[in-house]
């Protein structure tokens, strides 16, 4: 929905345009009698809207209507309004401002608001969350570059709201006037102080008269006040001095139509969001019955112990009463895995399972261990992925006394990620303590077909990682680490996260903050230097890849050097670079792994004998839940919380000085990271998170340096729910599993057994023989129906042997069509779409490895049965089981978002938008076009009949139909296909159909290569893009 402020500014620049240039003719500086008479909704993509200017009664004044089409292709008037105008000398807003006392109608009190004694008369005070809680609850979600409100006061009559404008906005805030986000927040402002006061929501209905009295973007407070009985109520917008540069008169409410009271504050109904703390623990697990493992074991040793490790373990393995197997595969680099690999493939042949115990490198540097622990483990399982083995155990095993601890702690984040991705890829993590016997819990935990992500073995049996909230200290902290000025050292200083906090630090300490980045300073960091110099602080930049070892001991002697001795270190730096583990390479994960875990390395190194008071690292909830092609980040991340922990322990024998904390974000409201609004809701509806308002969360952060703990989640939101999504959280609670990883009831596997299928054999084009005759047609009838909704095109042109790629799939919309497979069919690999490239491929997975579940998707008996060879009818919607909740969704670096490449653009009349095209088809005789677009990987040859010295490039297709259950075309008969069995083209002058490049000439009867697709959701809606 477009917020309805935004018409405001809409409506000055049209007017303004209208009367001249923007530059030198009149400004629109006062909108009178705003009504909103109907919202513009965005439901299915774009709308266009216009906006009609009619003359005044003189010439200093317009009227405006914003009109629209409705759903029944009539009229809609969205919004009206009149325009007062003024000449450019005595606009405020373009930088000239007029002396107030000019305006008669505003004297010089007007002007101004004291912010203190306004607060100092509002007693109820709701935070960033606590307001946003109360529009989520009547169906209202913002987006960050909505959600200015950090807090709202109010009293009986009057309320005080602190706006913050988001750093994504300021770059582009003088384009507008009548911003659309400071102007929402002032009504959102409105909408807090009024649920806290009524029983029912309201929506906004008129205004009349909003003015600009100075440059709006500078508000920091809007102050409401009642203007009379009713729902209504004037606002003034003050900067931080409190001078007032806007003002809103008769803001009237009206109330939603048959809305009843909500929950929240004011209501006597609880409201349990807030802001809390999670610290991990180990906690106590059943003992794993004892067993021994069946089939094939690889032992894949990095263990670097000349081989004693792995052979000891291969022994036992064979000596065990379940007859396995045992291959010794020594790793020493993650180029042996494809060795690895090749003995794998040739066990899973076989008729008995293949388990791989990984053994963890003991020996040689940090980047030897990266290569054959991580590195290898992500080569097996991409390879294993790729080539459809089926399902397989696999067992990261290590010693915590090994020397790389960390590295191979953190596999608990990549196995986590892996689990969500390929549920057939049953991943675990062994820490064995050095007084314990490795092989008694190995072979125990090897023999299980499931169990925990990350399990401990030690003296007091076998535990698994677990998070409990706490409540850390909430003083002033008087002893905060940050100290009285200082050097302190932020890297990844120049991205909007490290902004913040470098200007945190400065204004805490007055000392000085040193930022480091591979990149120059941009604006907000200028801005931020700048600020701090006029506070009596010091905000400074050096230019290092913390990557690099010796960029790092360069950067950390410089400091020094220029500014003394190092008081902290704040490490921040990050690179995002997500993707599927079937397509991530081993250079993208080196592009995340080197700042982060590298960087940490590096950074510990340099300062170990510098008298730090503390040392930070940001990590990300990734490193907790796992996440959906973030398995390279949440690795580098849950190395970020062991490293710490690990720093903690150092500094305690002495080894190391100040407190370590490494803190696991979710997404920031405001720092750098930005993810779409279908993955803001997803954290919401799945985790029971917002994302973090800023000024939140670096009180957490200071707070839990205070506290102590190395390692702490902070999360905002409903807090139970949040309890529930953690790894041991109560699973009696209707738990919010982050990744839909449990099996719905319906399909859940006994214990004890795989809940997987062996998938059908490479090569053999995902077409099983023994599904039936009427379940593959129908299966793939039914996958062209759901591909074509979510592509909002006919289903009639969804051809179920072309590539999906070209359909212009991406990562967003697989997402979304396995959460709905996953509704009947349970958890899926969530590369489906990238393993198998057509709908027929993918039609032979879902027969060969789901035919009950399919079956009754279709609304047909089982394979086998006797009734359903026969039946014909049309496939039933099956029953929907509850859609498991959303995995954390990667959170995308700040940025324009880079439309999808197609093979060609054209400009569409119809919008400014690229629309995607075929290429140009070669004529035929007739002057129509081949139904069949080439492409440069089909066989060419020239078609009967073709015009000479033109080629018609045709596709060979095999026998069969086209598509299974698809209509026949009305105007295709036998003789109507040229020699490659292709439909003979249509005559120019059919109909095309709408949205195509081509609709005007006449030329296109099919839809383009790449059909127009759902439109993506970006950054949530930011009302001034």
């Amino acid at each position: 929905m477009l917020p309805g402020v935004a018409y405001l500014d809409m409506a000055r620049l049209a007017g303004e345009l209208a009367h001249g240039a923007p530059a030198d003719g009149p400004r629109a500086t006062r909108i009178e009698d705003v009504v909103w008479a109907a919202p513009v909704t965005l439901d299915d993509g774009p709308r266009r809207v216009r906006l009609r200017l009619t003359p005044g009664e003189d010439a200093a004044t317009a009227r405006f209507e914003l009109v629209g089409v409705d759903e029944r292709g009539e009229r809609a008037v969205h919004g009206s309004g009149r325009l007062h105008f003024t000449a450019p000398a005595v606009d405020p807003a373009a930088g000239s401002t007029a002396d107030p006392a000019a305006d008669p109608e505003v004297g010089p009190a007007e002007r101004r608001l004291d912010p203190s004694a306004v607060r100092a008369r509002c007693t109820t005070v709701r935070t960033h969350e606590e307001c946003y809680a109360v529009f989520t609850r009547h169906d209202f979600a913002y987006g960050p570059c909505l959600a200015l409100l950090d807090e709202v006061a109010h009293g009986t009559d009057e309320a005080l709201a602190v706006l913050s404008l988001p750093a994504a906005l300021r770059d582009t805030a003088a384009d507008y006037r009548f911003h659309p986000a400071v102007f929402d927040a002032a009504l959102q402002a409105v909408g807090v102080f009024a649920a806290d006061s009524a029983d029912r929501p309201h929506l906004p209905y008129a205004i009349r008269a909003v003015e600009l009295l100075g440059d709006a973007t500078r508000a920091r407070y809007a102050h409401v006040t009642r203007a009379g009985r009713g729902a209504v109520f004037d606002i003034r917008l003050a900067d931080a001095d409190g001078l007032v540069v806007a003002r809103i008169d008769g803001f009237t409410l009206r109330p939603v139509p048959g809305a009843g009271p909500a929950d929240g504050p004011g209501t006597g109904r609880p409201d349990t969001v807030g802001t809390g703390s999670y610290v991990p623990e180990w906690t106590p697990l059943p003992a794993a019955a004892p067993a021994a493992p069946r089939g094939t074991v690889l032992v894949l040793d990095a263990s670097g112990t000349s081989g004693t490790d792995g052979a000891d373990l291969a022994a036992a393995v064979e000596a065990g009463t379940g007859g396995a197997h045992a291959v010794l595969l020594p790793l020493r680099s993650a180029p042996d895995a494809a060795r690895a690999l090749e003995r794998a493939a040739t066990a899973a042949a076989g008729p008995d399972p293949v388990r791989v115990v990984h053994l963890a490198p003991r020996t040689g540097d940090a980047e030897r261990a990266l290569d054959v622990g991580f590195g290898a483990a992500l080569e097996f399982c991409r390879g294993w992925t790729a080539r459809r083995l089926g399902p397989l155990r696999y067992l990261y095993a290590h010693r915590t006394d090994s020397p790389h601890a960390a590295l191979d702690e953190a596999m608990g984040g990549f196995a986590r990620s892996v689990r969500l991705e390929q549920p057939h890829l049953h991943l675990t993590t062994l820490a064995c303590a050095d007084d314990r016997d490795p092989h008694t819990a190995l072979l125990a935990e090897l023999a299980a077909d499931d169990g925990p992500v990350e399990v401990l073995a030690d003296a007091t049996g076998r535990r698994t990682r677990t998070w409990r909230a706490v409540t850390p200290p909430h003083s002033a902290l008087p002893d905060a680490p940050f100290g009285t000025g200082g050097v302190h050292l932020v890297t990844g200083g120049t991205g909007h996260l490290g902004v913040l906090v470098a200007e945190r630090i400065a204004a805490r300490t007055a000392g000085t903050v040193v930022l480091v980045s591979r990149s120059e300073p941009g604006p907000d960091a200028a801005a931020a230097m700048a600020r701090a110099a006029a506070d009596g602080g010091r905000i400074v930049h050096l230019r290092a890849d913390v990557s690099r070892r010796a960029e790092v001991d360069a950067v950390v002697r410089e400091t020094r050097r220029r500014f003394g001795a190092l008081t902290g270190v704040v490490h921040a730096a990050g690179v995002l670079r997500d993707g599927f583990v079937l397509r991530t390479t081993r250079a993208d994960a080196d592009a995340v792994l080197g700042p982060k875990v590298l960087g940490a390395l590096w950074l510990d190194e340099a300062t170990r004998d510098e008298p730090l008071a503390y040392f930070c690292a940001f990590s990300s909830l990734a490193a907790v839940l796992g996440g959906v092609g973030q398995s390279s980040y949440a690795y580098a991340n849950a190395f970020l919380g062991a490293f710490l922990t690990a720093r903690d322990a150092a500094r305690h024998g002495g080894l190391r000085a100040g407190r370590s904390l490494a803190v696991d974000w979710p997404l920031w409201r405001d720092g750098g990271m930005t993810a779409d609004a279908a993955a803001v809701a997803a954290l919401r509806e799945g985790l029971g998170m917002v994302p973090l308002q800023s000024t939140a969360a670096l009180d957490a952060w200071e707070r839990a340096l205070a506290a102590g703990a190395p390692r702490v989640l902070v999360a905002q939101g409903d807090q139970d729910a949040v309890a529930r999504a953690l790894p041991g959280g109560d699973p009696g609670a209707a738990p919010a599993a982050p990744a839909g990883a449990a099996v719905p009831a319906a399909t859940a596997a006994p214990a004890g057994t795989s809940a997987v299928v062996p998938e059908p054999a490479a090569g053999s084009g995902g077409r099983p023989s023994a599904a039936g005759p009427d379940l593959g047609p129908r299966t793939e009838e039914y996958l062209v129906g759901l591909l074509a909704e979510e592509l909002r095109m006919p289903a009639d042109q969804v051809d179920v042997d072309e590539s999906f790629e070209r359909y212009g799939i991406d990562s967003l919309l697989v997402m979304s069509l396995t959460r709905r497979l996953e509704e009947h069919f349970g958890p899926l690999s969530k590369t489906l779409f990238f393993e198998y490239l057509t709908v027929r491929e993918l039609a032979g997975y879902f027969t060969a490895k789901h035919p009950e579940a399919l079956a009754a998707a279709l609304g047909t008996d089982a394979p086998g049965d006797a009734d359903a060879a026969g039946s014909t009818a049309p496939p039933r919607p099956p029953a929907p089981r509850p859609r498991p909740p959303t995995p954390p969704v990667a959170p995308r670096p700040r940025g324009p978002r880079r439309p999808p490449t197609p093979r060609t653009t054209t400009p569409s009349r119809s919008s400014a938008w690229p629309v995607a095209t075929r290429r140009p088809t070669p004529s035929t005789p007739s002057g129509a076009t081949c139904a069949r677009a080439p492409t440069a990987s089909r066989r060419c040859r020239r078609t009967a009949g073709t015009t000479p010295g033109t080629t018609t490039r045709t596709r060979r297709r095999p026998a069969g139909p086209r598509r299974s259950g698809a209509a026949s075309c009305p105007t295709r008969s036998p003789s109507t296909r040229c020699s490659s069995g292709c439909p003979r083209p249509r005559p120019t002058t059919s109909t095309p159909r709408s949205g195509c490049s081509s609709r005007r000439s006449g030329t296109c009867w099919r839809t383009p290569a790449t059909p127009a697709r759902r439109p993506t959701a970006a950054a949530p809606a930011c009302s001034s893009a």
